[in-house]
């Protein structure tokens, strides 16, 4: 049995991004196909744009300005902002670049669409996100969790296997009385394969070997309570995302605490 009290966590620059979402819920369904928040937000036009009636939904796509791919999915009863990773040609997950570089690029672009005049009153809010970080072997991965968890979970790296850890640390707002924000993390190991296929004449694509990798992950859900009801103040909003983020950066930061 290893026992990590009181060693220091990993530097937050060790988590890759494999996606990040922001999620809004609006407090009456909004069913229209003519919105334009993906220029107001992000300043240029799309790559792809498909709106549908039945039922209504707006999909939008385009390139990340810090790397990765941007996807804008509205629905009559949420609307979510989704940034994942560039496919890389090695067993390792997709990444969109480094957490603490790439989230506050994110938060901007949300807080854009935040200020957006044509935008539905909102009830609830949501951050999340999939961090992963490289591992050489399963053990290794297990290691790194055990300091994550080291106040939530004992884990013998000799004989654990399929470990996976979830909860959730419920918390006051700072901003909004009386509005709880959902703390929810969950901790594993995952196990990547990885195909070479290579293509012989006008044969098809035949497998040529393949790798194995593994990797931490953090998965991240941080969002107001779904008791609250009415809309959240508008000049409250910026202010209540931040939050969320500060969460999400304790937690990817400092583990699992108390």
């Amino acid at each position: 049995m290893v026992d990590f009290t009181g060693m220091p966590v990993y530097p937050l620059t060790d988590w890759n991004v494999n996606n990040l979402r922001f999620t809004a819920f609006p407090v009456m369904a909004e069913r229209r196909t003519d919105l334009r928040w993906w220029s107001e937000a992000v300043g240029t036009d799309s790559e792809t744009r498909t709106t549908r009636t039945t039922p209504a939904q707006i999909e939008e796509s385009g390139p990340f300005e810090s790397g990765g791919r941007l996807s804008l999915t509205v629905t009559p009863v949420r609307t979510d902002w989704l940034l994942t990773g560039i496919p890389t040609p090695s067993p390792s997950l997709d990444s969109a670049g480094i957490f603490p570089e790439v989230y506050p690029i994110f938060v901007r672009l949300v807080k854009r669409w935040l200020a957006l005049e044509s935008r539905f009153p909102i009830q609830r809010i949501a951050f999340g996100g999939f961090l992963i970080h490289p591992e050489a072997t399963r053990e290794a991965g297990y290691e790194r969790l055990s300091r994550y968890l080291k106040d939530a979970l004992r884990v013998d790296l000799r004989t654990s296997q399929d470990l996976l850890f979830q909860i959730n640390k419920p918390i006051l707002s700072r901003i909004v009385e009386g509005l709880t924000i959902n703390r929810l993390t969950k901790w594993l190991v995952l196990s990547v394969q990885f195909t070479l296929l290579m293509q012989a004449g006008v044969a098809p694509m035949s497998a040529r070997g393949m790798e194995q990798g593994f990797a931490t992950a953090l998965e991240l859900d941080l969002n107001t309570g779904a008791e609250h009801e009415g809309p959240l103040g508008n000049e409250r909003l910026d202010y209540l995302l931040d939050e969320l983020v500060q969460h999400a950066v304790e937690m990817a930061s400092d583990g699992v605490q108390g």
